[in-house]
């Protein structure tokens, strides 16, 4: 929804339509909610360096073994992107079938983003295209946690997420980046951007909101949900999971323009965040 619409309206809007149950796809078509804008070839590229490209070569890595993207959203394009990169195998992981798998969508996915030798039937039905994309090192998986707890341990060389992790239920959380955690060869890299604002205000309204509320099924139909958990605990999060902090990018909330800082190590992050009120973090983590 257009940011000129004064959130509270925003909010409303949202939770009506949580309450009446519309389908997300249509939702997105009437552009009220959407996850991500990976559909956009330049975008999605853009993630793609952020998150796998720059770190592996600023460490000196290529792109091997398997990769992993949590919260796709609309598209399946880190999956060409990864397999156009190296990476044996590329697996999508949501929490429902977001992501546009029309046969011509897909088709149009493949040469935008420099992969000429795969395609899909034009006739192909949703299974039969997933099929498909699994034949060509593309697995898109569904089904949130389970998915994710589904993947052998130590199979991944690569993960990230993209503004995703806020939106895991609190309930969840630990046990989500638990197994990530168990998916991670050791050794290999992890990036994740964090928004820490809500998603209506642009601000930190849902902080101010009760957690009942916050909570509350009818806020996680509306697409208005976030976790709420803290940049600290994150890393905690993380640590406990077995990730090591290599670098964190913060961007606080207290200026125009905005105050970036940059962090080391899990130590010099939790000291130099303290009581600030932070807008996004980047983590590049490291498995044990």
């Amino acid at each position: 929804m257009k940011q000129r619409i004064p959130w509270p309206i925003k909010f409303a809007i949202k939770v009506a339509i949580g309450i009446t149950g519309v389908d997300y796809k249509l939702l997105k078509r009437a552009r009220i909610v959407e996850h991500g804008r990976m559909e956009d070839a330049g975008f999605s590229v853009e993630v793609f360096n952020r998150h796998v490209a720059a770190p592996r070569r600023d460490l000196l890595l290529g792109c091997a073994g398997v990769l992993l993207e949590l919260g796709p959203g609309d598209s399946i394009a880190t999956g060409v992107l990864g397999r156009v990169a190296g990476f044996s195998e590329v697996v999508l992981i949501d929490a429902g079938c977001f992501a546009d798998i029309k046969p011509e969508a897909i088709n149009r996915l493949f040469v935008s983003l420099g992969d000429h030798a795969h395609s899909v039937k034009a006739d192909a039905d949703p299974r039969t295209v997933t099929a498909q994309l699994h034949a060509a090192g593309i697995s898109y998986l569904t089904d949130g946690l389970r998915s994710l707890q589904s993947i052998a341990p130590g199979r991944v060389s690569h993960s990230f997420s993209n503004s995703v992790l806020q939106h895991v239920y609190r309930d969840e959380l630990a046990e989500f980046i638990e197994a990530l955690g168990r998916a991670h060869a050791a050794g290999s890299l992890s990036s994740h951007s964090i928004n820490f604002t809500d998603h209506f205000s642009g601000g930190y309204v849902n902080h101010r909101l009760p957690g009942w509320v916050m909570e509350s099924a009818l806020i996680k139909r509306a697409n208005l949900y976030t976790n709420r958990v803290s940049p600290r605990d994150f890393a905690g999060l993380f640590a406990a999971a077995g990730f090591a902090v290599r670098r964190v990018e913060v961007d606080f909330y207290e200026s125009k323009p905005v105050a970036f800082c940059a962090y080391d190590c899990a130590e010099a992050f939790t000291d130099g965040v303290g009581s600030r009120r932070v807008l996004r973090a980047i983590f590049l983590l490291r498995k044990n």
